[in-house]
């Protein structure tokens, strides 16, 4: 039943790359364990199937596997862009992490069309949040933040930036 359920979302999804760029659309899967993935229908690549497990990966290299015997539901998302939500989202363009590859801390500088509070979600290679950062109120304009993350291992990380809605995601290395 599981297996035919994922051939119709395949299906959807190849429709749902068909609609135009004023549509915010995502692919939520929700597993049986409580964890909730969600996933921007622009930034995926391919989904396959190998046995008892989904391959979702998308355009940026990332790979989420799901055992489909583990997934409770997955639902598609779509919500009409108003203007100003256009403006909000080419504003994420104007975010920079650097330097990455880092070592211990890595600066964020972005520019801020109103008064923001940003929450910051650092996940492991395997999707599994690591770290979570919070800044509280940040002004209008540009602005710079120092992330401290000597605490994480080397390797590399997915960091997603949430500020009223929108999300940007972004990859980052860790160096010796």
């Amino acid at each position: 039943m599981k297996k035919h359920i994922f051939k119709y979302l395949i299906l959807i999804i190849s429709f749902i790359f068909c609609f135009c760029l004023s549509f915010s659309q995502s692919l939520n899967i929700y597993q049986l364990d409580g964890k909730i993935y969600s996933f921007d229908i622009e930034k995926i690549q391919k989904i396959t199937f190998e046995k008892e497990i989904m391959k979702l990966s998308l355009k940026d290299g990332n790979l989420y596997q799901f055992g489909i015997n583990l997934i409770n539901k997955y639902e598609y998302s779509s919500k009409f862009l108003k203007i100003e939500d256009l403006f909000d989202e080419m504003s994420v363009n104007d975010v920079n992490l650097f330097p990455n590859p880092f070592s211990d801390e890595l600066n964020l500088r972005m520019n801020l069309l109103k008064e923001s509070e940003i929450n910051i979600l650092i996940f492991d290679s395997n999707g599994f949040l690591i770290k979570k950062i919070k800044f509280e109120k940040l002004p209008i304009g540009i602005g710079q933040n120092k992330l401290d993350l000597n605490d994480l291992s080397v390797g590399s990380y997915l960091i997603r930036l949430i500020s009223d809605g929108k999300e940007i995601s972004k990859r980052i290395i860790k160096i010796n």
